[in-house]
């Protein structure tokens, strides 16, 4: 896909907002929303996989390396549909956009972990 000519994806006002509140549980995320239109967009794009390179907890993102060897893509935390916290070497599927405003560099959305442990740690739930 040519994304200098299809920046379609962010064209339009959406309404997206993230937290990554401190709070007495640690940190907790909020989802982010999306205009109906950006989101038909998003799931018409096909998965791909990769791993978590590296994750900042404190900051809510991360990068992801490609299986296919293309460019690591960012991830921010309110993309990863998990309540897991990703960890370095975490296997993930993931779709590509590209990042507002310029559309030059790439970001992973609706991002899933392939295999997900019980034991391991989850982000608090906000109340």
């Amino acid at each position: 896909m040519d994304d200098s000519k299809n920046n379609s994806y962010f064209s339009e006002k959406s309404t997206e907002s993230c937290e990554l509140s401190n709070s007495s549980l640690g940190y907790q995320k909020d989802r982010r929303s999306r205009s109906n239109s950006i989101t038909e967009k998003i799931e018409k794009l096909p998965y791909e996989s990769g791993t978590i390179k590296s994750f900042c907890r404190s900051k809510g993102y991360g990068m992801i390396i490609p299986i296919e060897g293309s460019e690591d893509i960012f991830v921010h935390i309110s993309e990863i549909m998990s309540d897991y916290v990703p960890r370095d070497g975490d296997f993930v599927r993931f779709k590509r956009i590209p990042i507002p405003p310029k559309n030059l560099k790439k970001q992973a959305v609706d991002v899933h972990f392939i295999h997900e442990d019980e034991a391991r740690e989850r982000w608090p739930h906000t109340p």
